[in-house]
């Protein structure tokens, strides 16, 4: 399957019909600008779907794509807390700022789909480095 397929399934929020600006040339465009970023063996088997939750992170957040009631800027806003139903209203709570978390990752855990990501990066079925003992580094995977 390609990636822009698997995008597909994974990321339905992104529908053409419902975002008209999100074609699969943006998909296929911000999918090689991600392969430059994304190194494959850091992932495993789970490169693909790394890149599909990454990506849709990335277009999330770029001014044009998504628009309307879907349209929030995680930059200014923190996670989801409340929705009302009766003339749609939502609520976000602060952005947190922790010294331990880089910026980048930070970012990141302001969309559903960075959170997944990061899901992916930080799970041990990636193959990220991991200490076995003082001074020997092996991959997992």
């Amino acid at each position: 399957m390609t990636t822009v397929a698997l995008y597909r399934i994974l990321i339905p929020g992104h529908a053409e019909a419902l975002h008209p600006a999100i074609t699969d040339v943006v998909v296929e465009t911000f999918i090689e600008f991600a392969t430059r970023r994304l190194a494959s063996g850091a992932f495993g088997q789970l490169y693909q779907e790394a890149l599909v939750y990454w990506v849709a992170h990335c277009i999330q957040v770029s001014p044009g794509f998504v628009t309307g009631e879907d349209a929030v800027s995680p930059m200014e806003v923190g996670p989801l807390t409340q929705v009302k139903d009766d003339t749609f209203q939502r609520g976000y709570g602060q952005v947190n700022i922790d010294p331990s978390v880089s910026h980048t990752d930070q970012a990141l855990m302001n969309t559903w789909y960075g959170r997944k990501y990061l899901d992916i990066r930080n799970s041990r079925t990636s193959t990220m480095p991991q200490a076995v003992q003082v001074g020997i580094i092996s991959g997992t995977g």
